[in-house]
Protein backbone atom coordinates (compact mmCIF):
# COMPACT_ATOMS: atom_id res chain seq x y z
CA UNK A 1 0.00 0.00 0.00
CA UNK A 2 1.08 3.48 -1.13
CA UNK A 3 0.57 5.00 2.45
CA UNK A 4 2.25 2.68 4.18
CA UNK A 5 5.76 3.44 2.76
CA UNK A 6 4.97 6.87 2.79
CA UNK A 7 4.44 7.25 6.45
CA UNK A 8 7.22 4.98 6.59
CA UNK A 9 9.59 7.10 4.76
CA UNK A 10 8.06 10.01 6.70
CA UNK A 11 9.40 8.76 10.19
CA UNK A 12 12.37 7.79 8.73
CA UNK A 13 13.31 11.24 7.23
CA UNK A 14 11.87 12.76 11.04
CA UNK A 15 14.73 10.29 12.29
CA UNK A 16 16.98 11.88 10.73
CA UNK A 17 15.84 15.59 10.67
CA UNK A 18 15.02 15.62 14.49
CA UNK A 19 18.28 15.28 16.12
CA UNK A 20 20.02 18.44 14.73
CA UNK A 21 16.76 20.73 13.96
CA UNK A 22 17.46 23.20 16.58
CA UNK A 23 14.58 26.08 16.86
CA UNK A 24 15.11 29.16 15.49
CA UNK A 25 13.89 30.52 18.83
CA UNK A 26 16.91 29.34 20.63
CA UNK A 27 15.58 26.62 22.12
CA UNK A 28 17.12 22.62 22.22
CA UNK A 29 16.87 19.82 18.98
CA UNK A 30 13.30 18.88 18.40
CA UNK A 31 14.93 15.08 19.25
CA UNK A 32 15.90 16.59 22.89
CA UNK A 33 12.56 17.46 23.57
CA UNK A 34 10.13 15.22 25.69
CA UNK A 35 7.19 15.67 23.65
CA UNK A 36 8.89 15.41 20.50
CA UNK A 37 10.00 11.65 21.97
CA UNK A 38 6.48 11.13 23.20
CA UNK A 39 4.45 12.05 19.82
CA UNK A 40 7.30 10.51 17.67
CA UNK A 41 7.17 7.16 19.70
CA UNK A 42 3.27 7.17 19.55
CA UNK A 43 3.20 7.60 16.15
CA UNK A 44 5.95 4.65 15.49
CA UNK A 45 3.44 2.46 17.34
CA UNK A 46 0.11 3.27 15.70
CA UNK A 47 1.55 2.88 12.41
CA UNK A 48 3.34 -0.12 13.20
CA UNK A 49 0.80 -1.64 14.39
CA UNK A 50 -1.36 -0.74 11.31
CA UNK A 51 0.87 -2.16 9.06
CA UNK A 52 1.31 -5.38 11.00
CA UNK A 53 -2.54 -5.45 10.60
CA UNK A 54 -2.99 -4.84 7.24
CA UNK A 55 0.05 -7.66 6.21
CA UNK A 56 -2.02 -10.08 8.42
CA UNK A 57 -5.19 -10.11 7.01
CA UNK A 58 -3.65 -9.82 3.47
CA UNK A 59 -1.87 -12.97 4.49
CA UNK A 60 -5.13 -14.22 5.94
CA UNK A 61 -6.99 -14.27 2.57
CA UNK A 62 -3.78 -14.63 0.75
CA UNK A 63 -3.38 -18.24 1.64
CA UNK A 64 -7.55 -18.93 1.25
CA UNK A 65 -6.61 -18.10 -2.57
CA UNK A 66 -3.32 -20.14 -2.61
CA UNK A 67 -5.60 -22.94 -0.50
CA UNK A 68 -8.19 -23.38 -3.40
CA UNK A 69 -10.51 -21.85 -1.22
CA UNK A 70 -12.64 -18.61 -1.27
CA UNK A 71 -12.34 -16.57 1.57
CA UNK A 72 -15.16 -15.56 4.15
CA UNK A 73 -16.71 -12.56 4.33
CA UNK A 74 -15.37 -12.05 7.87
CA UNK A 75 -11.97 -12.30 5.59
CA UNK A 76 -12.58 -9.92 2.85
CA UNK A 77 -14.12 -7.30 5.34
CA UNK A 78 -11.23 -7.13 7.98
CA UNK A 79 -8.90 -7.20 5.11
CA UNK A 80 -10.55 -4.12 4.21
CA UNK A 81 -11.32 -2.75 7.38
CA UNK A 82 -7.52 -2.97 8.18
CA UNK A 83 -6.61 -1.25 4.30
CA UNK A 84 -9.31 1.76 5.74
CA UNK A 85 -7.54 2.07 9.24
CA UNK A 86 -3.96 1.43 7.70
CA UNK A 87 -4.76 4.48 4.98
CA UNK A 88 -6.45 6.50 8.09
CA UNK A 89 -3.34 5.74 10.48
CA UNK A 90 -0.73 6.74 7.98
CA UNK A 91 -2.07 9.69 6.75
CA UNK A 92 -2.32 10.75 10.94
CA UNK A 93 1.59 9.57 10.74
CA UNK A 94 2.69 11.56 8.30
CA UNK A 95 0.35 14.87 9.43
CA UNK A 96 2.17 14.31 13.22
CA UNK A 97 5.84 14.13 11.26
CA UNK A 98 5.31 17.75 9.19
CA UNK A 99 4.10 19.36 12.08
CA UNK A 100 6.90 17.74 14.44
CA UNK A 101 9.00 19.01 11.77
CA UNK A 102 8.43 22.59 12.01
CA UNK A 103 8.00 25.20 9.63
CA UNK A 104 9.65 24.77 7.06
CA UNK A 105 7.84 21.29 6.62
CA UNK A 106 4.96 23.43 5.01
CA UNK A 107 6.69 24.07 1.86
CA UNK A 108 5.23 22.69 -0.84
CA UNK A 109 9.43 21.17 -2.06
CA UNK A 110 9.86 19.90 1.54
CA UNK A 111 9.70 16.34 1.57
CA UNK A 112 7.00 16.47 4.78
CA UNK A 113 4.67 18.66 2.58
CA UNK A 114 4.80 15.18 -0.38
CA UNK A 115 4.81 12.83 2.03
CA UNK A 116 1.15 14.57 3.54
CA UNK A 117 -0.36 15.17 0.68
CA UNK A 118 0.11 11.30 -1.17
CA UNK A 119 -1.27 9.87 2.20
CA UNK A 120 -3.98 12.05 2.19
CA UNK A 121 -4.76 11.17 -1.06
CA UNK A 122 -4.81 7.21 -0.55
CA UNK A 123 -7.53 8.16 2.21
CA UNK A 124 -9.75 9.70 -1.02
CA UNK A 125 -10.21 6.42 -2.41
CA UNK A 126 -13.60 5.39 -2.58
CA UNK A 127 -12.64 1.73 -0.27
CA UNK A 128 -11.29 4.04 2.31
CA UNK A 129 -14.52 5.69 3.05
CA UNK A 130 -16.68 6.05 6.03
CA UNK A 131 -18.62 3.21 4.12
CA UNK A 132 -16.02 0.54 4.62
CA UNK A 133 -16.05 1.18 8.60
CA UNK A 134 -20.12 0.78 7.95
CA UNK A 135 -19.81 -2.43 6.34
CA UNK A 136 -17.32 -3.40 8.35
CA UNK A 137 -20.18 -2.98 11.11
CA UNK A 138 -22.79 -4.46 9.21
CA UNK A 139 -20.61 -7.60 8.89
CA UNK A 140 -19.59 -8.33 12.30
CA UNK A 141 -23.18 -8.36 13.26
CA UNK A 142 -24.11 -11.01 11.04
CA UNK A 143 -25.86 -8.36 8.41
CA UNK A 144 -25.76 -8.07 4.77
CA UNK A 145 -23.34 -5.33 3.82
CA UNK A 146 -24.09 -3.06 0.63
CA UNK A 147 -23.35 -4.52 -2.85
CA UNK A 148 -19.52 -4.39 -3.99
CA UNK A 149 -18.31 -4.38 -0.65
CA UNK A 150 -17.59 -8.29 -0.38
Amino acid sequence: MVGIGVAAAALEEFEKLAPGKASITGGSEIANRPVTQYEFAQADAEFQAAKSWFYQTMDIVWNEIIAGREATAEQISDMRLACTHAARVCAKVTRKMQMLAGMTAIYTNNPFSRFVNDTNVVTQHAFMGDATLQNAGLVSFGLKPTPGYL
